[in-house]
């Protein structure tokens, strides 16, 4: 169980409601705390999302988060989880959070490194929620406004 109770995973998701691996992947490796399915309100499986998982999903105005953010491109696409990932910072305070995380919803591992030559690569098997813990204590310890998580992409 988590020291920080005021945390949540959050997953952003669209067009997978029966597919968020994430969610799998986080209980293998022993989460027992919030999560919340964060979908934009643009998504055709929107419903779906809502039937299977209830109040752990948190729907955005995609449009909204469009019109106030700069993607720093000329493409006019909305096909982009920077939305997403922008709307999660009112999510969290909307629901009243004082941390969270941010997942794509296909992680099937969490892994570390260590700098040993080869930044040898170790799975998380379980006590995430030990590894969350540590993260938010330096983060409490520093003057920091956020951290982040590396993605490694492709590991085998």
């Amino acid at each position: 169980m988590m020291r920080h109770k005021n945390f949540a995973v959050f997953i952003l998701s669209h067009g997978r409601p029966d597919n968020i691996m994430t969610l799998r992947t986080l209980e293998r490796v022993g989460y027992t705390g919030k999560t919340y399915i964060i979908v934009d309100d643009e998504d055709e499986t929107g419903a779906e999302y809502i039937r299977r998982f209830g109040d752990k999903v948190l729907v955005f105005n995609k449009q909204e988060w469009y019109d106030k953010t700069d993607s720093r491109d000329c493409f006019k696409n909305k096909a982009s989880v920077l939305y997403a990932r922008n709307a999660s910072f009112w999510l969290a305070e909307k629901i009243g959070l004082d941390y969270f995380v941010e997942f794509d919803d296909d992680y099937n591992e969490f892994s570390y490194r260590f700098p040993n030559f080869k930044f040898k690569h170790f799975l998380v098997k379980k006590k995430i929620e030990r590894i969350f813990d540590l993260y938010l204590d330096f983060l409490d310890s520093t003057h920091c406004k956020t951290i982040a998580f590396a993605q490694g992409g492709g590991i085998s």
